[in-house]
């Protein structure tokens, strides 16, 4: 009987495998798949604390006694803010601020990276509220810091909306931001593209895990700086990179904006990953995961 049960398991997850056609060392990855049932506060809590004590020692900056950042100082060199993913609700794992670290080496940029409140403690807008702080507090410490005053901003999935609304905010103040990298970003609440509907169980994200973000993300309402497609200064926006993955509810969305930025004659670029899903680039080092990664470090060097 049992040997019956391991048979059938190892048919459905090769079934599953096969659906998404990934570089051979990206497939065992595309089994994994988070249930929106267990997007709980107790549960994002706990994973939260353990996130948290196993990225402790990454952090080595307090911003206005209560943000924590990691910063990875580059002398007269411009400065990347970069904003974690995790549908708002996830803290940063300890290979995301590792990354943020190569982002430094390899760009030789000064790099700063917040630990914003996640949604499930504090709702919309809590964390663009702690990104701007981040954003100010570096300006007007600038020698501090010993950056140039060149100002670059990234981020991935829910990061990539903090990032969108990151810009807009300078933007409307005066501040000059160089270029935005947006990977997979999560870019509008209603959850109505193509790619959402079709995409309800794919790895790692899916647009019922997208729905109940922006649920909670949104539970007290919205405004300014909320919602990427409701950004009414995209027209004002600095060259922009775009990277969507092919097996992702978020895909759509990420095309929609690049073609809004086009439309708008601003500075826009595209990456449209083939047999790429959301989060691939944090598990190994696959061609594509190689290809993406040095697609972003030229946009931001060039």
């Amino acid at each position: 009987m049992i040997a019956i049960i391991i048979v059938i398991l190892l048919i459905l997850a090769a079934l599953r495998m096969s659906r998404y056609k990934t570089d051979l060392s990206l497939r065992f990855f595309t089994l994994f798949y988070l249930p929106s049932f267990l997007i709980k506060p107790t549960i994002i809590k706990a994973a939260n604390a353990f996130l948290r004590f196993a990225s402790r020692k990454e952090y080595n900056l307090l911003i206005n006694d209560s943000i924590k950042c990691a910063f990875f100082p580059k002398k007269d060199a411009p400065l990347l803010l970069y904003i974690h993913g995790g549908g708002f609700f996830f803290t940063a794992p300890a290979m995301a601020i590792k990354e943020a670290k190569r982002y430094s080496e390899k760009t030789g940029f000064a790099v700063a990276f917040p630990d914003y409140t996640s949604s499930i403690d504090a709702p919309y807008p809590k964390a663009i509220n702690e990104v701007i702080e981040c954003l100010l507090h570096f300006i007007e410490n600038k020698d501090k810091y010993g950056f140039n005053g060149k100002i670059y901003i990234a981020g991935d999935s829910a990061g990539a909306a903090l990032a969108t609304e990151a810009v807009s905010y300078a933007l409307k103040h005066g501040i000059k931001i160089e270029k935005l990298l947006l990977i997979y970003p999560v870019v509008d609440d209603k959850c109505s593209t193509p790619s959402m509907r079709k995409y309800a169980y794919t790895p790692f994200w899916n647009s019922k895990l997208n729905k109940k973000m922006w649920d909670i993300y949104l539970k007290n309402g919205k405004g300014e700086y909320a919602v990427p497609t409701e950004i009414d200064n995209l027209k004002d926006f600095p060259t922009t990179f775009i990277e969507a993955e092919e097996y992702d509810a978020l895909h759509d969305e990420a095309v929609d904006l690049y073609n809004r930025l086009k439309e708008l004659n601003v500075q826009a670029t595209l990456l449209d990953n083939k047999g790429t899903f959301h989060g691939f680039d944090y598990f190994i080092n696959s061609k594509s995961v190689k290809r993406s990664k040095e697609e972003r470090i030229k946009f931001l060097k060039e």
